[in-house]
């Protein structure tokens, strides 16, 4: 699997690698989107910050259309639309700056002192005789028919449990305790 090549005119073939169900992974949509600006502009500073927005789906042939915005001595910010057969999938905003000189020296701060986290609790809904089922970080799964189980989970540290509300329990995963 290797990257989709973008051409001069910013356009790129999305195989069926890098797509996610309709739409192609997000990394690979602004890997597009980044190379079609420095192609388009190969005399810019380093890139030092992205946003990127997706709105819509973007798989097989597509086009990067970068727009230079504003060009300064030491910063350029460029805008770039990725576009497919359903329209704009992707628009992002590259700021790209030289280094500066500075008379701050942010790195002579002292580091501050800060106690270790707490341990940490992650609910589950798992079928404790099957073990089916994963854990429930997002708090959108619903945990009736699971039999109550309070256990350590084998990757992570003994200081994170999963707990497994009881079988008709209303208890959400979230709040299970």
């Amino acid at each position: 699997m290797s990257l989709p090549t973008v051409d001069a005119a910013g356009g790129a073939t999305i195989g069926p690698d890098w797509l996610q169900g309709r739409t192609a992974y997000g990394g690979v949509s602004a890997a597009i989107a980044l190379t079609a600006v420095k192609t388009a502009l190969p005399d810019l500073p380093p890139l030092r910050s992205m946003q990127v927005a997706f709105v819509g789906p973007l798989a097989g042939d597509v086009v990067a259309t970068p727009q230079l915005l504003r060009r300064g001595k030491n910063s350029a910010f460029v805008a770039c639309d990725v576009a497919g057969t359903n329209g704009v999938g992707l628009r992002a905003l590259f700021l790209f700056m030289a280094p500066r000189a500075s008379s701050v020296a942010h790195d002579a701060l002292p580091i501050p002192a800060v106690a270790p986290p707490a341990p940490l609790t992650i609910p589950a809904c798992r079928n404790a005789e099957t073990g089916d089922g994963a854990s429930a970080v997002s708090g959108n799964q619903d945990c009736a028919g699971t039999r109550a189980e309070r256990t350590t989970h084998p990757t992570m540290s003994s200081a994170a449990t999963i707990v497994e509300p009881t079988p008709g329990s209303s208890t959400r995963a979230s709040s299970a305790r």
